[in-house]
């Protein structure tokens, strides 16, 4: 298959994140103008935990699904089974965990909203929905269904992006109000396009063609460290943050980790292509393709923050306002971190596509520790600067260790 493929695959994929990432930047920029920069901070735990419960809730078989799919290893209709098993199986364990919480847990000011009143059922049904929408984004990407892809990622965001804007304007929306109409639409659409997605493979003609010798529970347990240890590394910040700063000060490192989060997107929407694209080559092309993207991130990333370190502070206060101009310093932190983090984040869904999820785990799971502990040291200590330098001392660590492992692969193989 031509690298123009990937190419293709790259620019489609691209061009709906754009919309649904630019929907979710200025919509982050409508409530911290028109509300609060605490309801800022509230808005940005409530998606973060929200993803990353979804995440350690999957318990990996969200990966080994899309992987035993892809592969045409596994019937659709126990697919479907799997799909339907793990989201009743996350329903139970969500109330479990908030019943601890309440019973057993004196919960802190920064973090009851989550749990309590009308805030925790809605925190519920937006779990469901990201966990959802992680399978939807890896399934569509990997057998490129960009149209169900579209109106699952680009509509819904457009939509809730409209009625929320049009709430605060006309309305006297609050934050609570945001967040329902935030997860009402996040459900809708990707159960929606949950339905689309199997209807499309069966009208496809979906069949097992492979007989390799393999577990959805094994690939499952395998990838689950490295899953749910990428997920606690890029947003246990948040967990910590809760914990220890105001919600004012989440506010102001929200704002900063949003320009981390954006250019994070870019491998993000090549890696989501890239996984289907190297399952269907050999080792050394892959390799190939996977030294051009390296190369590619680490130009584009010198750019990045020189042009950060210029204008980002003016950037800063003309999206949000005076009162965020103090993200400056760690946002610049965070631009650098997540510069590392791109330059070597083909080299992931490379281990996975050809069946090395253990390599992928162990790799996460010492950055990850790194990340942890290091955030509630030097948030203690510096803030949410503090915080901002733990991701970038992880993001180095994560850096050192999949070039490690590159090499390593690389030998084994050729």
């Amino acid at each position: 298959m031509p690298t123009k493929n990937l190419f293709s695959r790259v620019a489609n994929t691209a061009s709906i994140n754009i919309i649904r990432h630019a929907c979710q930047l200025l919509l982050g920029i409508v409530i911290a103008r028109n509300l609060s920069v605490e309801d800022k901070g509230l808005q940005y735990l409530f998606t973060s935990f929200s993803g990353i419960l979804a995440v350690l809730l999957s318990f990996g078989f969200i990966n080994s699904l899309v992987y035993h799919l892809k592969k045409s290893l596994i019937e659709l209709r126990d697919a479907k089974k799997a799909c339907l098993i793990i989201n009743l199986a996350t329903v139970m364990l969500l109330f479990l965990i908030i019943l601890i919480f309440k019973s057993y847990f004196e919960l802190t000011l920064n973090t009851e909203d989550i749990f309590y009143s009308e805030i925790g059922a809605l925190f519920i049904i937006y779990v469901i929905a990201s966990l959802n929408n992680l399978f939807l984004n890896s399934c569509l990407l990997a057998f490129s269904y960009f149209k169900i892809y579209f109106f699952t990622f680009a509509v819904s965001a457009v939509a809730s992006l409209s009625i929320i804007i049009l709430g605060i304007v006309y309305y006297g929306f609050d934050i609570v109000d945001c967040l329902i109409v935030l997860t009402v639409i996040e459900s809708l659409s990707c159960t929606i396009g949950v339905c689309f997605f199997f209807n499309e493979l069966k009208k496809n003609g979906y069949e097992v063609k492979n007989t390799e010798d393999t577990s959805i529970t094994k690939y499952a347990l395998s990838a689950y460290l490295g899953v749910s240890g990428s997920t606690l590394t890029s947003q246990g910040d948040a967990m910590i943050l809760a914990s220890l700063l105001s919600h004012e000060s989440i506010g102001i490192y929200s704002v900063a980790k949003t320009f981390y989060r954006f250019y994070i997107i870019i491998p993000q929407t090549i890696n989501n292509a890239l996984f289907g694209y190297l399952c269907e080559n050999s080792v050394p092309k892959a390799l190939k393709v996977i030294k051009k993207i390296i190369m590619s991130f680490t130009g584009v990333s010198l750019v990045v923050i020189s042009v950060s370190y210029l204008f980002l502070k003016d950037i800063i206060v003309y999206l949000y306002g005076e009162p965020f101009s103090v993200a400056f310093e760690p946002a610049i932190v965070l631009v650098i971190a997540a510069s590392l983090i791109a330059m070597s984040a083909s080299i992931n869904p490379l281990f996975l596509a050809f069946n090395q999820p253990l390599t992928s785990s162990r790799i996460v799971l010492i950055s990850g520790f790194v990340a942890l502990s290091t955030c509630v040291v030097l948030t203690n200590n510096y803030g949410v600067v503090g915080s901002a330098s733990s991701v970038l001392i992880a993001a180095i660590c994560t850096f050192l260790l999949r070039m490690f492992y590159l090499v390593k692969f690389k030998d084994k193989y050729i």
